[in-house]
């Protein structure tokens, strides 16, 4: 099976996968609001109250790239194995990757007394294993 690596810093790749797309989609919609904020017209306001309304709430509570699971596949990298005929077969080729799994967190206030936590990551890949992108 060849697939396509899931990692957003691969030059090669010929398109990013569905969750770097999103996470650089909600980046540039954060980068907008001090913007605008900062632009003192009517349509600067104007499009801060409209847009940034629901971004009002949200805070980033975690930003961290790697995970124990992605580590655990790390690890196996520095192991391999003799072959009947004496010779070391390393495991590095399998398990290296270009991109260490990288996740995002957000709290946006609902209420003064509920929020929601929300999320993304953006998975990793190497030859033998494969973590998925996922959604919190």
């Amino acid at each position: 099976m060849n697939r396509q690596p899931l990692s957003c810093a691969v030059p090669h790749a010929p398109e990013p996968s569905w969750s770097c797309a999103l996470i650089r989609r909600i980046a540039a919609a954060l980068a907008l609001v001090p913007f605008l904020a900062w632009a003192d017209n009517g349509f600067g306001t104007h499009a801060l109250e409209q847009a940034a309304s629901p971004l009002q709430g949200t805070h980033l509570i975690e930003l961290r790239q790697g995970s124990e699971l992605s580590r655990k596949a790390s690890d196996l990298q520095f192991g391999g194995y003799e072959s009947a005929q004496g010779q070391w077969i390393s495991m590095r080729p399998w398990y290296r990757t270009k991109w260490t799994d990288a996740h995002i967190t957000w709290m946006t206030t609902l209420s003064p007394n509920a929020g929601l936590i929300w999320g993304l990551g953006t998975g990793e890949r190497a030859e033998k294993y494969t973590i998925a992108p996922s959604m919190r």
